[in-house]
């Protein structure tokens, strides 16, 4: 209650200091990112390729004369050399910032759009995350079972058009079967593609990096917990349409960056 007032007093009364308190929020997810991917860089010494195309047991060797020739190789061969902001972890990070301002900024209203909207009971909407969860189980390995088809690039942007599908229907489709199915779509399938972005994000970052890449992680959930901040300025004052609605916006962005990784090949 104490933290609603507050809210409602000081924040939402006032959109300056929200606007002020989300920039804030993404130049500091945004730092933090920047000064793990310039140590990486300095670390790689310009290795252009990800750990997964060297062979293990140079990958194994440690051995920075391997690499270095393996690099000098590849770029006989007419590598491109990427910019440092154009390579998978940043792209896969600005990707993920972008996912989780807009799913942080619904997600916390979505029980309350049902039980205001379609007059949804706490049962009901309970038995429709258990769903929702039981699909997210195997999601994973469906994920894994399509990026061995088609790529893993290509999966994780085909699963997650789901994501701004999802919104644009909360927003433009007033049913409570329509919107229940969606919500279990959206609970149970894109959460499959989790574990396919780290690996590629693990795959392009340096062994001894890896485990500051994996703080991101804490970035990401602290702008999760503060997007919900815009997303209750827009529903308290143009409704949960529009909230929906910038929601699958931020998401669809978020899809054209990650679709970038396609441009890499076999990622």
């Amino acid at each position: 209650m104490v933290y609603r007032s507050f809210l409602q007093t000081y924040i939402l009364k006032d959109p300056e200091k929200l606007v002020g308190i989300m920039s804030f929020g993404l130049a500091l997810c945004f730092s933090i990112v920047l000064l793990l991917f310039l140590n990486d860089v300095a670390e790689e010494k310009g290795v252009l390729v990800s750990q997964r195309s060297i062979e293990p047991a140079l990958r194994e060797s440690h051995d920075e004369k391997v690499t270095s020739d393996l690099t000098s190789d590849l770029k006989s061969e007419g590598e491109e050399r990427r910019a440092w902001y154009f390579r998978p972890p940043m792209i896969i990070t600005y990707a993920v910032l972008l996912r989780v301002i807009a799913k942080g900024s619904v997600m916390r209203f979505l029980p309350v759009y049902f039980a205001q909207v379609f007059e949804m009971s706490p049962t009901t909407l309970t038995f429709v995350v258990l769903i929702a969860q039981v699909i997210s189980v195997f999601s994973p390995m469906a994920c894994n079972a399509l990026s061995r088809a088609i790529g893993r690039a290509q999966t994780m942007v085909l699963v997650r058009i789901v994501e701004p599908l999802s919104f644009l229907i909360f927003a433009v489709v007033p049913d409570e079967i329509a919107a229940a199915a969606t919500y279990v779509a959206f609970l149970g399938v894109p959460v499959g593609t989790r574990a396919i972005e780290k690996a590629v994000l693990m795959d392009y970052v340096a062994p001894k990096s890896r485990a500051r890449w994996s703080a991101v992680e804490t970035v990401n959930r602290g702008t999760w917990a503060g997007s919900a901040a815009l997303g209750s300025y827009l529903v308290t004052s143009h409704g949960f349409p529009c909230a929906f609605g910038v929601a699958s916006g931020f998401v669809s962005v978020s899809i054209m960056v990650l679709a970038s990784l396609i441009s890499f090949g076999n990622v």
